[in-house]
């Protein structure tokens, strides 16, 4: 966040909370803690919308070295995909190349199961998305797991034929 370990708090010296964060990052006590969280806030709270989206973030210092990517001059960046409910709770969090597609990354969440909700106790879900993640595939493979895929239409996509379809099913 750019803050300084020393003005976080002014009663416990600045080395002593990095090397306390440092520690738990290895035992790997962020990722227990938000599973717990993720669990009991599934099953107390009843999921109807999902909405996803990725945000490309430039590698300045050059410690991640995952990929390139042309919105910054083919310098390299992260990708991170999160998907969210109506809460804006973080049901996903996923960091990839910055040159994959979002569609690459929505197919990979899908094939791999990765989006753990009970569709059985949480229906309808919707999953809204933006232009870069419409594909058949995924929507044909969602729509398998009664999970109703939503993106806008491009421009050069025929509406008229889809909302055929549509009235037809």
């Amino acid at each position: 966040t750019g803050i300084s370990w020393k003005s976080i708090n002014d009663n416990i010296k600045g080395d002593t909370i990095r090397k306390k964060f440092i520690k738990w990052i290895k035992l790997d006590i962020f990722n227990k803690i938000y599973l717990e969280l993720k669990k009991d806030y599934l099953k107390n709270n009843l999921i109807q919308n999902l909405y996803v989206d990725s945000t490309d973030i430039a590698n300045v210092n050059g410690v991640l070295d995952f990929g390139y990517n042309y919105k910054y001059k083919n310098k390299k960046a992260i990708k991170i995909t999160t998907i969210v409910d109506n809460n804006q709770f973080p049901l996903f969090n996923q960091i990839n190349k910055a040159s994959d597609h979002d569609t690459k990354i929505m197919n990979n969440i899908v094939d791999e199961n990765k989006l753990d909700i009970n569709t059985s106790y949480h229906k309808p879900i919707y999953i809204a998305a933006d232009k870069g993640y419409i594909c058949k595939k995924i929507k044909n493979k969602l729509k398998n797991k009664n999970i109703i895929y939503v993106t806008p239409y491009r421009k050069n996509q025929n509406k008229k034929k889809e909302q055929i379809n549509k009235k037809n099913a």
